[in-house]
């Protein structure tokens, strides 16, 4: 039986992130575009991606905003409003819940004062 690769998780600002595969990822959302993201840096956000990858494929994305710094720094990625919660590749359909979980875990341990 062939063993599946395991989801590495990172935390990038959202300059950093590859463009063809971020924007490729999240084509249908007005929310997760870097346009939209950028706004924020107007009122001291950070455009902020959470991202799953297998093998070094983007796989799934959180986009958000950052304020603050150390003991509290907050991060917003609204799934009922802005940016629209994780947006997965199509072809992760089935292991959206296991990508999704290791995503919050690793947003839970980061240490944000607030996150929502």
């Amino acid at each position: 039986m062939q063993r599946e690769p395991g989801v590495k998780i990172s935390r990038r600002p959202l300059a950093d992130l590859d463009v063809a595969a971020y924007d490729s990822l999240v084509a249908e959302s007005f929310y997760a575009s870097r346009g939209f993201l950028a706004l924020w840096r107007v009122m001291g956000g950070r455009p902020t991606v959470w991202c799953a990858e297998i093998d070094g494929r983007l796989i799934a994305v959180l986009p958000g905003i950052e304020y603050g710094r150390g003991p509290i720094q907050r991060f917003i990625s609204q799934p009922d409003g802005c940016y629209g919660g994780m947006v997965l590749d199509p072809a992760m359909t089935l292991r959206r819940t296991e990508v999704a979980r290791a995503l919050l875990n690793n947003i839970a341990r980061h240490g944000y004062a607030k996150s929502v």
